[in-house]
């Protein structure tokens, strides 16, 4: 999971495992994460499977604490 503690804590459980499902749905339904993650398997690649990932997870985050702030 990316992100600081800091974050994490406050956008709490709930928002951190939205963050956590968006991060995994990339892995699960971006065909480019996909093929990465076979090639790397399969191909001996070394594709960085996790940086888009990565990307969605934290704006995810951002987005919650921006809304938090809001209200």
């Amino acid at each position: 999971m990316s992100g600081n503690a800091g974050e994490k804590h406050q956008i709490g459980v709930e928002g951190s495992i939205g963050a956590v499902a968006a991060h995994e749905s990339v892995h699960a339904v971006d065909p480019e994460s996909a093929n990465q993650n076979i090639q790397n398997q399969l191909d001996g690649k070394n594709h960085d499977i996790e940086k888009k990932p990565d990307q969605v997870e934290k704006q995810v985050q951002s987005e919650l604490l921006k809304k938090k702030h809001e209200n």
